[in-house]
């Protein structure tokens, strides 16, 4: 079986049936990453204060095609999800020399769990995992056959993956050691070509930093707690010393994230150390391997520095999907039969249950344990905050401003307020970190047009408030707030920081 066809059709159907959801089904709100994306979307820029100019320019996009709805924030998700299944399995199959693996690349994509979220909701992980998986793909027909379009298409892919997120350049490390460790014939041109290309990608956020005080990179170091980054005084004093728990749960979050594909990883791997050093399948076997180490390892020298994330980790997982296909596909043994049959499953009930976690809150057993609040409660508490905005606008007779110290919680009300106002975030006023809404001009909170005026702010705890305001009022918790401990306040009097 030769044919394009049966992944084809795999894959289109599952993503028609992403964008029915999207548009008719999907009861949840953004999130907040969704919606300071959605905010970076409305000032369109070179780049921004944590991330490249990707995701913004795919919101803006899909924002133009269908509104700023939540299908129209999303609507671009399936598609990067379509495009990092079709990359793994075009790389499996290419690799492995058969069409039985490509589908079963493609499926596996599909069942992932990570990837299944990816694929719903627009964050910079899909976008990045669409670019790594084509770039992981290119990198393979690049070192095997060379054509002038293989390397262009690389290129291509680590600068349009880096405008996503930064770690899509560890695509390039990986691609480079199964270069060194196998040594095939590469023209100096095609390589040149493939560097050229890839460094497009760093411009426009060269640029931006360079007008910005280098921004991103102070955002960065801050993320390893270092001096050198933006973390204030007082939080960096206060940051926690290093737990040999950050290690270990790093390792034991690279396997549980990747789930049962990882037995199916290991089998194959396993199958081809066995074989000749220049059989094929041996050496698409070391090309996977060598794609997912330097994030493995990478992520594993962060983890003396901070606790890592799951969703860090996540580009690791392309090519190890590919090498688990093989398992999936031939499934020779009791052992493979049972880890497919386990990601199977497992897939298809996370991929379920994952469209309705407010039903699978109530299961039992599981009230209590899972609270799905922060994917419904964003309109809600935009009502909330509506009725007061309306009853201080009567009172005062003056616009009230609206801020919040966390930015996205800034964004999810700028997001869902009636006329998608100005929302202000005072992270950086009240010590906390800065963020991009420090950066834009219309989001300042030293304009003196906004002194004298009322506010509504939404705090994240209780604690002393600078002399900001001529004076405040406690207003308390929202009543929609799905997290306890959140008052608001009233401010009278904008006097400024």
């Amino acid at each position: 079986m030769r044919s394009w066809k049966p992944t084809l059709a795999l894959v289109l159907a599952v993503t028609a049936a992403r964008l029915a959801y999207l548009l008719w089904l999907c009861p949840y709100a953004l999130i907040e990453d969704e919606a300071h994306y959605w905010e970076w979307a409305r000032h369109l820029d070179w780049s921004y204060y944590s991330k490249g100019p990707g995701i913004a320019w795919t919101i803006a996009a899909s924002t133009a095609i269908a509104g700023d709805t939540e299908f129209g924030v999303r609507l671009l998700a399936p598609v990067f999800g379509a495009l990092a299944a079709l990359g793994i399995a075009g790389l499996a199959g290419d690799a492995f020399g058969s069409a039985r693996v490509r589908f079963f690349a493609a499926a596996l994509v599909l069942l992932s769990p990570v990837f299944q979220f990816a694929s719903l909701l627009i964050t910079i992980d899909g976008p990045m995992l669409a670019c790594w998986a084509l770039g992981a793909w290119a990198g393979w027909r690049a070192l095997n056959g060379g054509r002038t379009g293989a390397w262009a298409g690389l290129g291509a892919a680590v600068a349009a993956g880096f405008l996503f997120k930064y770690t899509a350049i560890l695509l390039v490390p990986g691609v480079l050691l199964y270069a060194l460790l196998v040594r095939p014939r590469v023209r100096p041109a095609h390589m040149l070509l493939a560097l050229a290309v890839a460094l497009l990608g760093l411009v426009p956020i060269v640029v931006w930093n360079a007008q910005h005080g280098w921004a991103t990179v102070h955002h960065l170091l801050g993320h390893l707690g270092l001096k050198a980054g933006d973390l204030p005084p007082e939080e960096l004093a206060g940051a926690e010393p290093y737990s040999p728990l950050w290690t270990l749960g790093y390792l034991g979050l690279a396997v549980v994230m990747m789930g049962f594909p990882a037995l199916l990883a290991l089998y194959a791997g396993w199958d081809a150390r066995r074989r000749p050093g220049d059989d094929p399948a041996r050496r698409a076997a070391l090309y996977c391997l060598c794609g997912a180490a330097p994030v493995l390892a990478f992520y594993l020298l962060v983890s003396f520095f901070t606790d890592v994330q799951p969703n860090w980790i996540v580009g690791a997982y392309v090519t190890l999907l590919a090498l688990a296909a093989v398992a999936a596909a031939e499934r020779v043994s009791i052992h493979r039969r049972t880890a497919w049959r386990l990601t199977l499953v497992v897939g298809l009930v996370a991929g379920l249950g994952m469209l309705r976690l407010d039903w699978v809150a109530q299961l039992p057993g599981l009230e209590g344990r899972v609270n799905p609040g922060r994917l419904f409660s964003a309109p809600a508490i935009a009502r909330d905050v509506q009725k007061i905005r309306e009853q201080l606008r009567d009172e005062t007779g003056l616009e009230p401003i609206i801020m919040a110290e966390h930015y996205g919680r800034a964004s999810l009300l700028a997001f869902y307020l009636p006329d998608h106002p100005t929302v202000y975030s005072c992270s950086a006023q009240m010590i906390g970190r800065r963020n991009q809404y420090d950066l834009w001009a219309d989001t300042d909170l030293d304009d003196p047009k906004l002194l004298g005026r009322p506010a509504i702010i939404l705090r994240s705890h209780d604690e002393f408030w600078p002399d900001a305001f001529e004076r405040q009022e406690r207003f308390g918790p929202l009543p929609s707030d799905h997290k306890t401990g959140r008052p608001v306040y009233i401010g009278y009097g904008y006097r400024g920081f």
